[in-house]
C-alpha cells in the first residue's frame, strides 16, 4: 500500500493540473458555439440572399433573350447590321494590312535603290571635284595632259561619312 500512495498522489497532482486545462477548453467551446449560433443566422440570409438574385439574373436574361429573339426590327436588326459593318471593318483592316506589308517591302527595295544611287553619286562627284579643281588649277592640262593628280580609291570614299578632301599636288610631291 505504501507504494501505491506516491503514485496516487502524483496521479492527484496530474490531474489537478488537467483542471485550468479542461476549464480554459470548456470556455473556449462556449465561445465557438455562440459565434457559430450567431453567424449561421447570417450565413443562412447570405445564402437566401444569393439564391434570389441569382433567380433574379437568370429572369433577366432570359427577358433579354426573349426580346431579341422576339423582335421583328429594333434590337434585332441594329444588332444585325452591327455584325454586317464588323465583318465589313474586318475585311477592311485585312486589305489594309497586306497593303501595309506590300509597301513596307516596295519601300524597303527602293531605300536599298536609293542607298546604291546615293553612294553611286559620292563617288561621281569626288572625282568631278578633282577634275574640276585640275581644270580651274591648270586648264592646260586639258590639252597637253601631264601628271595625274592621285584620287582617292572608291573604297576611301565610300567608307567615310563625311567629303574627302583632295589633296594638293604641292602637298603630294
Amino acid at each position: 500500500m505504501e507504494s501505491l500512495d506516491p503514485l496516487l498522489r502524483t496521479a492527484e497532482s496530474t490531474l489537478r493540473q488537467f483542471d485550468p486545462l479542461l476549464r480554459k477548453t470548456g470556455d473556449a467551446l462556449d465561445t465557438f458555439r455562440d459565434g457559430i449560433g450567431d453567424a449561421l443566422p447570417l450565413i443562412s440570409q447570405l445564402a437566401d440572399s444569393l439564391k434570389v438574385t441569382a433567380e433574379s439574373a437568370d429572369g433577366a436574361l432570359k427577358r433579354i433573350d426573349g426580346l431579341i429573339a422576339e423582335s421583328q426590327g429594333g434590337i434585332k436588326s441594329d444588332l444585325e447590321k452591327l455584325k454586317v459593318a464588323l465583318d465589313q471593318l474586318k475585311d477592311t483592316l485585312a486589305s489594309a494590312d497586306r497593303f501595309l506589308t506590300h509597301t513596307d517591302k516596295s519601300v524597303d527595295a527602293r531605300m536599298a535603290e536609293l542607298s546604291v544611287v546615293l553612294e553611286n553619286l559620292k563617288v561621281a562627284t569626288t572625282y568631278a571635284k578633282a577634275a574640276f579643281k585640275t581644270l580651274g588649277e591648270r586648264p592646260n592640262r586639258l590639252i597637253f595632259g601631264g601628271k595625274l593628280n592621285e584620287l582617292p580609291s572608291e573604297r576611301e570614299i565610300l567608307k567615310t561619312k563625311k567629303p574627302v578632301p583632295l589633296k594638293p599636288e604641292a602637298a603630294r610631291r
